[in-house]
């Protein structure tokens, strides 16, 4: 069995990991999609799949970590994006979930209104990443 020795080693990565989880859980229902991009976001963060599989069965062991940095900030915003269009359906209850992670990044109710809408939005119309990020940066310098 694999060791767990990168879940203490990566605590950022863990948070938002289990950050996206809880904005999977949020409608009561985690679909194939949802999953799938739990998986994907993961590894690209560096959590491997026995450790998603892991922090999906131990979320009492992560804690909250807050991004350290403006673009970790938004990269980790884009990705909660990501997951409430994981399965087509935009739930109010992922929206709430949003509304209070971003709060727990001390982002206003209102930034947060414009970071949703301009994120989804732009992912709906296949908008590339680097190009929705650097609108969320005019926005913030913008407000």
């Amino acid at each position: 069995m694999e060791s767990h020795n990168n879940f203490n080693n990566n605590g950022k990565a863990n948070s938002h990991f289990l950050n996206l989880f809880s904005l999977a859980i949020s409608d009561s229902v985690v679909t194939a999609e949802e999953l799938e991009l739990l998986y994907s976001i993961g590894i690209e963060n560096g959590v491997s799949k026995v450790e998603v599989d892991y922090l999906i069965d131990n979320p009492h062991k992560v804690r909250f970590v807050e991004p350290t940095s403006t673009d970790d900030l938004i990269e980790q915003l884009f990705d909660f994006c990501r997951m409430i269009l994981a399965d087509n359906k935009i739930d109010i209850r992922e929206i709430a979930v949003f509304k209070s992670l971003a709060s727990h990044f001390k982002i206003s109710e209102a930034n947060s209104e414009n970071i949703l809408e301009i994120f989804l939005d732009g992912l709906k119309e296949g908008e590339s990443k680097v190009s929705l990020i650097t609108k969320i940066k005019q926005t913030l310098i913008n407000i």
